[in-house]
Formats: structure tokens, sequence, C-alpha cells
């Protein structure tokens, strides 16, 4: 070996021998049984790779894992798999601007005044209705709405200096789809193979806390009679969205594109399994809208008169030449027809259930104590032991009595009293409104270019959120950590489509700059080879 190619063999060996080492001491970690402390450092070492590999790209990670709010138990971290990342993609960023790498500075629009306002608010509620942590003997616990809220606020900081190339917007569509069908391809699993359960649950906690386990599905057909398996909404919705964000509706549902019908047909079954009301009314919804967007009044004419003639041949068709699944069935019985009667009292029963807490909720002192200001996050000590008694007794109604507490109780207007009062309401859909014509505006924007899939993906949700949240189903604590991070990619689109525009602005001055090339005069072009046609030229 030469002295002067010395260096060039430094770094091999440097590497080989501090892998070696690595593996040396991952192995002795694996010998004592502290596994805890192996999967934080290789966690540690995939987020640090993954960062030095994107670079200012990482940001991608957020709206990937946003969707996975559950924890990894064999982490000594009790935060979800998005917090997680959030935390590391924030860090990254910093130290990204820091370097002068990402150098976007995004301008504050009416969005944004939107939420700073409804945020603003929020802590106002948090000042007269502080809340700690139960460890801790706070007077008031319960207040882990407020992290997620700030989690969310780092996600749209974070989202709202980012910038997306048009090549990479397709890739991001399918990632952020991939992250949402996670945890329900997870419980699908489990279900069909419950031996699995014990194995996936050390890695993932939502496997078996969400009635999607084996037993728990057993449990829930038993108890509720139609057996739906409410994981399928996680599998079903994105991909129904997906495809009204690719494909012209019409042609989603027509058998002769025999791909995306197929892929149509299990989404559906998918929808229809869980059964959710509010997922068949949602994949409805955004289809009309991705149909509008498509071609206007006149594929949404189309389509009525295609989608309306199916749909009512299948009621007519149900109970008499064939019998739907009860989920379905559940699914779909605020529709006339011969449905089940067992799907038909239990999806009439949740909807009383959740009338009752509704009066109980507005009508009584008991729950709600400022009504026009709201009480904030959390529940006092008190309220936390009357809960850890109802859940011994595991009755209905002290289910019930657990969710008025807590102000989980299925109506997103009424919850928003509950935490922030009428004025947090008035903001709050406010803030839904302004995100749904944001949205609108940024899909018409992106026509024509290779982010319009994205923005159909992005902005279809949005659109619905607002009638969604006020007359179907929604949850103050959970819809507005998801408002936040849906400003934050709102801005993402934003500023890719305005890099976009400007980018394309500056290739068309620069051809136009561009002088055509002259033809020469006949007496300065060069003589023609001999036996060459004049007319050649």
């Amino acid at each position: 070996m030469k002295l002067d190619r010395l260096h060039e063999y430094i770094l091999p060996t440097v590497v080989t021998l501090g892998g070696m080492g690595f593996a040396a001491y991952c192995g002795h970690l694996t010998g004592n049984g502290q596994t805890s402390t192996l999967a934080t450092i290789l966690v540690a070492v995939v987020l640090l790779t993954t960062f030095l590999t994107f670079r200012e790209r990482i940001w991608v990670l957020v709206p990937t894992t946003f969707a996975l709010t559950g924890q990894m138990p064999i982490l000594p971290l009790p935060f979800a798999v998005h917090d997680i990342t959030i935390f590391a993609v924030f860090i990254g960023f910093l130290v990204l601007k820091a370097l002068k790498i990402v150098k976007l500075k995004p301008r504050l629009e009416a969005v944004d005044w939107w939420l700073i306002a409804v945020l603003l608010y929020l802590i106002t509620a948090y000042i007269r209705n502080p809340v700690g942590v139960d460890a801790l003997g706070s007077e008031r616990v319960g207040g882990r709405p407020y992290f997620n809220v700030f989690v969310a606020g780092m996600a749209y900081w974070i989202l709202s200096r980012a910038l997306l190339s048009p090549r990479h917007a397709l890739f991001l569509l399918g990632l952020i789809c991939f992250g949402r069908m996670s945890e329900g391809i997870l419980d699908f699993v489990v279900y069909r193979i419950p031996a699995l359960a014990p194995v996936l649950s050390e890695f993932y906690s939502t496997v078996t806390q969400q009635g999607d386990s084996a037993q728990d599905a057993a449990r829930l057909s038993a108890d509720e009679g139609t057996g739906r398996q409410v994981f399928l909404a996680l599998i079903g919705n994105p991909l129904i969205l997906v495809l009204w964000s690719l494909y012209r509706p019409l042609t989603v549902i027509n058998p002769l594109y025999i791909g995306r019908f197929a892929i149509f047909i299990f989404a559906m079954w998918c929808v229809f399994a869980s059964g959710f009301r509010s997922s068949f009314a949602a994949a409805v919804a955004t289809m009309y809208f991705a149909a509008y967007f498509r071609r206007g009044a006149q594929d949404v004419m189309r389509l009525s008169m295609l989608a309306v003639p199916i749909l009512m041949l299948v009621i007519a068709g149900q109970g008499t030449l064939f019998e739907l699944p009860r989920s379905a069935q559940r699914a779909m019985s605020f529709l006339p027809g011969q449905w089940d009667p067992v799907s038909v009292a239990e999806a009439k029963g949740s909807t009383e259930w959740r009338t009752m807490m509704w009066k109980a909720m507005l009508t009584e002192d008991k729950y709600i104590h400022n009504k026009w200001l709201g009480d904030g996050f959390g529940f006092s000590q008190r309220d936390l032991a009357v809960m850890l008694a109802n859940q011994v007794s595991g009755a209905p109604e002290d289910a019930q009595e657990n969710l008025l507490i807590v102000g989980g109780i299925h109506s997103g207007p009424i919850s928003t009293v509950r935490y922030v009062g009428v004025v947090g309401l008035a903001l709050f859909i406010g803030l839904l409104i302004v995100m749904a014509r944001t949205a609108w505006r940024l899909i018409r924007r992106a026509e024509g270019t290779e982010y319009y899939p994205l923005a159909l993906f992005i902005g279809l949700p949005l659109i619905w959120e607002p009638v969604n949240y006020i007359f179907i189903f929604g949850g103050y604590d959970s819809a507005l950590p998801t408002a936040v991070f849906g400003v934050g990619m709102l801005k993402m689109l934003t500023h890719s489509l305005d890099a976009y525009a400007a980018q394309s602005a500056a290739k068309t001055a620069k051809t136009a700059d561009t002088p055509a090339p002259r033809r020469a005069p006949e007496w300065q072009r060069p003589p023609l080879p001999a036996g060459a046609h004049l007319s050649s030229r």
C-alpha cells in the first residue's frame, strides 16, 4: 500500500470497524434482554439515515405518518409514531434553516389568520381552565388534546416551509395513502390471523385497542348484531379518495375499465363492511365533487344518471333478489328499503344514543359549565374517579356517562361548545369554511399540472369537512389537530404551485427572448451536391 493513497483506505476502514462495533453492541443488548434500548437506537439510526438521505425533503415523513396515532410499546417513549416523527423532522428542519438550506419564508394568508385566531382563543380556554396530569396531582387532568394541537402546530410550521417538485407529487400521494391505510392493514391481518396479535401489538399499540382483533370482532358482532368490521374503513376510504383523485369518476364506476373498477368494488366493500354511514356519505360526496372538477356539471348529471339507477336497483333487490351483509345494510339504512330489522334497529339505536347525549349536554349544567366560552379540554379529579368506577361496572349507561364527561359525543358543534364555547365554535366553523374555499381554489389552480391528483386528494376531504363536521360526525378534540395539519398541507401545495408557476414563466420568457433562427439568403447557401434537385432545398 502506497502512502500517497492512504486516505483512500481510512474511511472504509473506519466505517467497517464502526459497523462491527455497533453490531457487537446490538448483540450485547439483545443478549441482555434490553430490547427497548436496542429499538430506540435502531429508530434513531433510521431517522438519522433518512435525514441525511432526504435532507430538505425530509418533511414528506410528516404527512406520511400523521395518521399513525398509535404508540410503539417496544420504545420507552410515551409518544405516538407521528409524534416521534414530527419531533425528529422539526429538529432536522431547524438544522436545515440554520444552514440556509431551507430558505422559504411563508406569507400569511386568510387561512393562516383564521388558524391563528382559533389557536389564540384555545390558549384563553387553557388559561381559564388550566389542566395538568394525574401523576402530579393536578386538580384538572386530561389535557392530551392540547399536546396533540401543539404537535400539529409543529407539523404546520414544517409544511408551511416545504416545497414539492412536480415529479414527486404522485409519489407523495402514494405515501400518504399508504400511511392512512397502515392501521387498517395491520388490523385486517390480526383479524384474519389472531395469533399475530401479541407479536404485532409489541410494535404498534392500536392493533388490539380499537375493537379490531378477532376476539374483539366476535364481541362486537355479539353486542351489535351486524358484526361490522370497523377497521375496514381505514382501508376503503383512502382507496376511494385515490380513485377520485387519479381518474374521472365516470370511468371508475365503469366496468369497461376493469382495473380501476375492481379497486372501486373492493374499496366500497370495505366501506360497507365497516358499517359507517359517515364513510358512505363521504365516498358519495367526494365522488360528486371530483366529477364536477373533472368535467363540470355535465359529468355530475351523467354520473347521477348512472349511479342513481344502480343504487335504486340495489335497494329494490335487497330482501327480494339478494341479501346484503348486515354491516352494509346498517350503512345504507337511512335510505328507504327492505333492510334487516337488526341493522335498522342498531342504526336507529345509535342515532337515539347520540341524540340523548346531545340533549343532556345542551340542557343540563352538569357537563358544560360555560356554554359561551367553553370549559377547555380535560376534566376534574372527581370526574376521573366517576369514570374509573363506570369502567368497572361496564353498563351501557355508564359508558355513555363517560363520553359525556370527556365530551366524546359524536357531534362536531356540541363538542366544540363543550371545549371552547359558542365563540370557539364560530371561529372553528369559519376556519373550516376558509380551508374549503382555499382547497377549491388550489384544485382549480392545479389543473393541467402534475399536482392535480395530489390537490384533489388533499382538497376533496377539506371541501366536504364543513358539512360532515356540522351535520354528520365530528369531535373538536380530534378535528382541531387535523385542521391544523390540513392548513399546513394547503400551504405546502400553495408554495409548490407558486414555484412551479415561476419556473414555467421563466422558461416561457427565456424562449421568447431567444430569436428564432433565420434562413440564409439563397446566394449565401452552400452549393448543392451534384445531381441534387433544386427543390430539395
